[in-house]
């Protein structure tokens, strides 16, 4: 038999039976109950009057909380958002935390960091918009079907197939270069004769150069124009190129001569 009853401190409701229910009316309308097993259901909780602490709570209990597509099995903190507003990914999986952060930072760039590399976008306050990728290691490395396509070093190199290792645009007569890519020097080995040196020397000799050389100027004559050969001399670290007279009969100085290097 269910009784109302108090004694020095409590006032004691009590539904007898193991699946009783306490519930509270008014006006003969159930505003709140208590299950048997101890659980509290109330048609409405003003939130202004809730005070202190929740309890620790299981997120797999909750519901309309969730984001539709994602979903967690995660066992420990995965991502975290710092006093800077900076969004965290944490993978423990190895034992070794390794933190990649999503960050908006003052020159209005987004990017995404981590422990040795990182991708930037940046917004258009220079009035320019541009990706880009920087990594600590100093290489950028792409890959299609976990095959290495192009690797691009911290100096500006672009190391592929398909991608020239070294070139040149200079002047044979006073040994000047006006432009190039992975050259250290070159050498005047006499008339017509020229080595180009590399910045970074190729895994081996057997690469594919391309040479040519245009007239010093006026009208083209026997005298001032250019037959170009790529010179026989060549090792890991220059490649050779020769000028001659249009007529073959001589060797001569080129005004501008162009070198092209591909190869590993």
């Amino acid at each position: 038999m269910s009784s109302i009853a108090s004694n020095a401190e409590d006032l004691i409701l009590n539904a007898d039976g193991g699946s009783s229910t306490v519930k509270i009316k008014i006006n003969g309308t159930e505003k709140a109950s208590i299950s048997s097993a101890g659980a509290f259901t109330s048609t409405t909780i003003d939130a202004t009057k809730l005070t202190g602490a929740l309890p620790a709570i299981s997120g797999a209990a909750l519901t309309g909380v969730g984001v539709a597509g994602i979903t967690s099995s995660a066992t420990s903190t995965a991502i975290t958002i710092d006093a800077n507003k900076n969004v965290i990914f944490s993978d423990t999986s190895s034992g070794t935390r390794v933190s990649k952060s999503i960050q908006a930072n003052t020159n209005n760039y987004m990017y995404v960091t981590g422990a040795s590399a990182g991708m930037f976008v940046q917004g258009d306050t220079d009035g320019a918009e541009r990706i880009v990728i920087s990594n600590s290691s100093e290489q950028i490395r792409f890959y299609t079907e976990n095959t290495e396509r192009l690797d691009i070093t911290s100096d500006g190199r672009g190391l592929s197939q398909f991608t020239a290792k070294a070139w040149i645009n200079f002047n044979g007569t006073n040994m000047s270069t006006r432009d190039s890519h992975n050259v250290s020097s070159l050498t005047d080995n006499g008339t017509g004769l020229y080595s180009v040196n590399f910045a970074n020397n190729l895994a081996n000799a057997d690469f594919c150069s391309l040479g040519n050389s245009t007239k010093s100027g006026g009208s083209a004559t026997g005298s001032n124009s250019s037959l170009s050969y790529v010179g026989e001399g060549r090792s890991t670290n220059y490649v050779g190129m020769e000028t001659y007279r249009s007529d073959g009969t001589t060797h001569r100085d080129s005004t501008f001569i162009n070198v092209a290097v591909f190869g590993d």
